[in-house]
């Protein structure tokens, strides 16, 4: 009898806990609903029971809201106007006490208070980004015992940390249960890291676009599991990348670029063994590469935009064996390419803008992954080897390591599942006038290469109209001789085909016509004849796409250059026509292309509102 009574109270309790949410849950809810002036209800006015509501996801064992996946419900500032003009009392998700993932990024909202977060003991994803905190509200960061990731990107926190007390530092030191801080684009000063030498972040890291200065630590311990990241690009360090007391065993991916960092690479580099992506490119770095003993198995390097110098030699510095992707651009590297040759996985080689000398060698034909090629502003002399027609553009960069590069880390809990990425910058290229970027799958959708503004010579070769797959070819200021090859015209996917500043003769070939994909075109300053193309794509570009060539007469009218005419006719066009005078015209005619390589540890780089919207690489999905 007496465990019969009992049992009565679990008949009419349970029923009850099961069937709807937790009042002050859904009371809650619509208080944030109140809130967020562009939100829409999403059916939650539809029912009381707020565990069917869109976007909330509740325990099956105990009703309590688990997951609020409320990213980009608040209403987009205007230009110039206060981008947190909305206020919120963080106390509201007080209400949640099992609340496992909350992702209220890109709302525009200012956070106040310091209490709302603290009682959240099982909280571990937390991301705010694009919204704003007073310093009562950071304080209470620290406090989140279950925390494993946290994402504060773009927000309108300022100052040093962590002196300002605007960040507890123990976010970087002394927090084990930490995977990944992501702190992206804000106005965050003073010394990296906040002067820590020790890092409890297991994952990743990312201090990029702010105002961190000073030297980069000299101690540095971390505890990364697997497939470390540290993007610290786009700050105001300085001083010598010298990491020879640094001890990060499975640091991946490190991203220095674009900082101010000086004096010599120094050989402790080397003693990143397990490093596969380095970026240091945009620095004031001299002197020249260093001989490892066991050259850095790195997929990706970039070290762009320095000062380095001397001869490359193979299996020195980075494995041969193992880069996909090298940019060395925009520096005062010197000696023959020859090397090239050796690296046999490679994607992407960019070594514009350098001092190197020499032929172009045949064997660069067996580089059968290769899809990109940059080796423009150089001193290169001699004819394109004919077997480039060999180059097969096997395989994808998706099937390769890198692009599962930390994606494959991922954890699970009932209420969510995180996967994170490192999201680097991405490839770009650009004419003289027009820039155009793309993320990771542009290694796989283009095909590119750019020979221009060397010594090279001889006839084009006619085998490059085998490349039919070919997006970009850029041939200019060079001395080749001959007629253009009909061939070209197989080329039709090309987009930007650049013959300028050569000393090509004979007529434009009538096929070229065709390439109907054509955006940027020039054959401008050769000794070409006959008749300018009236037809076709070649029509749609201004003559000065054609200028300087002095035997090349433009179609007209009733002249033996219109459409079916003789080329014979009246006198040359020269430059002062009508055409001649749009200078934006002449901008996209005259362009040179040019292919560059950037990676980023974050990212990023460029983390704008919209590029975030579709870009953003590290998401958490609802089961």
């Amino acid at each position: 009898m007496w465990l019969w009574l009992c049992a009565l109270p679990l008949v009419f309790v349970v029923p009850l806990v099961s069937d709807a949410c937790f009042t002050e849950e859904r009371i809650a809810l619509l208080q944030i609903s109140d809130s967020l002036r562009g939100m829409s209800t999403m059916g939650w006015l539809d029912t009381d029971d707020c565990c069917s509501w869109e976007s909330v996801t509740c325990s099956n064992d105990t009703r309590r809201v688990s997951s609020l996946q409320l990213s980009l419900n608040g209403v987009p500032p205007e230009p110039e106007s206060d981008p947190c003009s909305v206020k919120l009392n963080s106390t509201v998700f007080s209400a949640f006490p099992e609340l496992q993932f909350l992702d209220f990024s890109m709302n525009h909202v200012l956070f106040q208070g310091s209490d709302g977060l603290v009682g959240l003991s099982k909280l571990r994803h937390l991301d705010l980004s694009y919204n704003c905190f007073d310093a009562s509200f950071m304080e209470s960061l620290g406090k989140l015992v279950s925390l494993e990731v946290l994402h504060l990107e773009s927000t309108a926190m300022v100052g040093a940390l962590p002196a300002s007390g605007e960040l507890p530092s123990c976010l970087f030191a002394d927090h084990p249960i930490l995977k990944t801080l992501k702190l992206s684009n804000n106005k965050l000063g003073g010394p990296i890291l906040g002067g820590k030498s020790h890092l409890s972040i297991r994952w990743e890291i990312y201090l990029d676009g702010n105002n961190f200065e000073g030297e980069l630590p000299r101690y540095l311990t971390g505890n990364f599991e697997f497939q470390g990241t540290m993007d610290f690009h786009g700050n105001k360090l300085s001083g010598k990348l010298n990491v020879s007391l640094w001890f990060l065993p499975n640091l991946w991916t490190l991203n220095l670029a674009s900082n101010s960092l000086t004096g010599e690479l120094d050989s402790s580099i080397c003693s990143l063994t397990s490093i596969n992506l380095l970026d240091i490119s945009n620095n004031n770095i001299s002197g020249s590469l260093p001989n490892c003993n066991n050259p850095l198995a790195l997929l990706f390097l970039n070290m762009s935009g320095n000062l380095l110098s001397g001869d490359i030699a193979p299996h020195a510095f980075f494995s041969n064996a193992t880069v996909t992707a090298l940019d060395l651009s925009y520096n005062q590297f010197t000696g023959n390419i020859d090397w090239i040759q050796t690296l046999g996985t490679v994607r992407y080689i960019s070594l514009g803008s350098n001092k190197f000398k020499g032929k172009i060698s045949p064997n660069l034909c067996g580089l059968h992954y290769l899809r990109i090629i940059d080796l423009s502003d150089n001193q290169l002399s001699g004819p394109l080897p004919p077997c480039i027609d060999d180059l097969s553009f096997q395989g994808k960069s998706s099937n390769l390591l890198y692009w599962a590069l930390i994606c494959g880390r991922w954890f699970q809990y009932p209420a969510f599942r995180y996967t994170s990425c490192y999201e680097q910058k991405g490839f770009r290229f650009f004419n003289k006038y027009n820039m155009y970027t793309y993320r990771r799958n542009f290694i796989d959708l283009f095909l590119g290469f750019d020979f221009s503004e060397n010594m090279l010579s001889g006839e084009i070769p006619p085998e490059l109209g085998h490349l039919t797959n070919l997006k970009a070819l850029n041939l200019s200021h060079n001395n080749f001789v001959g007629k253009i090859p009909e061939s070209l015209a197989n080329m039709t996917e090309i987009e930007s085909l650049d013959l300028s500043h050569n000393e090509l003769s004979g007529v434009i070939p009538r096929q070229l016509t065709h390439l109907s994909s054509l955006a940027v075109f020039s054959v401008a300053y050769n000794n070409l004849s006959g008749c300018v193309p009236d037809v076709g794509q070649l029509s749609s570009f201004n003559m000065t796409s054609f200028e300087g060539n002095r035997d090349l007469r433009e179609a007209s009218p009733g002249s033996d250059c219109a459409a079916g005419s003789s080329p014979d006719g009246p006198s040359p066009w020269q430059p002062g026509s009508e055409g001649a005078k749009d200078p934006a015209l002449y901008a996209v005619g005259a362009a040179s292309f040019v292919l560059s390589f950037w990676i980023t540890v974050g990212f990023i780089f460029c983390h704008s509102y919209g590029q975030r919207m579709v870009l953003k690489c590290s998401h958490a999905v609802l089961l």
